[in-house]
């Protein structure tokens, strides 16, 4: 379900988008998740949203998009992490997978190849 007229109003007040529940999920966590697109690219542009929290399974907001296999979202996150010169490829979940692993383990082959673009096969296996 679409909530994106809630979190508009949310963002005109200034309410703190990167609050994290008791799994440590954020706003962005759970709008990859529902897979609602015009909710992601609201919390991305309002520069405000914090995309290196981690949830307490220390999932990021990408391994989140890599897992549910939505490409334009992966791409979505991507683009702002390396706007804002994050590493995204050190970020690794509790089990030690990567936002790779993920999209590998739900068989998105687009999510996959878009990932590889980024990605070293040597920095991942020298872990």
């Amino acid at each position: 379900q679409n909530r994106s007229d809630y979190l508009q109003l949310m963002i005109d007040y200034n309410c703190d988008v990167n609050i994290q529940d008791k799994e440590g999920n954020t706003a962005i966590h759970y709008s990859l998740f529902h897979q609602s697109t015009a909710c992601t690219m609201m919390l991305l542009k309002t520069k405000k949203c914090d995309i290196t929290l981690k949830n307490n399974k220390k999932r990021s907001p990408l391994d989140t998009a890599a897992f549910v296999g939505n490409h334009a979202m992966v791409l979505a996150v991507i683009r702002n992490m390396k706007l804002n010169n994050n590493d995204f490829l050190s970020h690794r979940d509790h089990d030690g997978r990567t936002p790779l692993h993920a999209a590998v383990m739900k068989g998105d082959l687009e999510v996959v190849k878009e990932l590889c673009l980024y990605y070293s096969v040597d920095s991942i296996d020298a872990r």
